[in-house]
């Protein structure tokens, strides 16, 4: 009975270490990260790689070759299919959205967490 009760012990802290591993971060921390984000790319082909969000794109001002990689997007996995080369991806520094500019609209995202959207 005692190496049961060890056992159940083990496996029950072992649970809540690894819980505590993959917590999210709280909306309103996430919100501040993703305040401080600036993005102004030209959309050209999803990149390659461990990350949520991976783009391959251009430079507006100066039309170099830039490489986007981020895990911090994690709410806007839906949004990523409506890109399509050619289009403006912009995420303004101190804005809590980013603008897709498509070729004869913009479409604004803000951020959602937890069904909640954040301004």
């Amino acid at each position: 009975m005692e190496l049961e009760m060890k056992i159940i012990v083990l496996l029950t802290l072992s649970i809540f270490f690894l819980n505590s591993c993959f917590s999210e971060t709280s909306c309103n921390d996430y919100a501040e990260v993703f305040r401080n984000d600036e993005l102004k790319i030209i959309y050209q082909k999803k990149g390659i790689g461990p990350y949520r969000v991976s783009i391959v794109g251009l430079d507006p001002d100066t039309l170099e070759e830039v490489i986007f990689k981020s895990n911090d997007y994690t709410w806007i996995s839906n949004v990523k299919r409506k890109w399509e080369k050619g289009d403006t991806i912009i995420k303004r520094k101190g804005v809590l959205e980013f603008e897709l500019h498509k070729r004869d609209t913009v479409l604004y995202f803000p951020l959602y967490c937890q069904g909640k959207i954040y301004k």
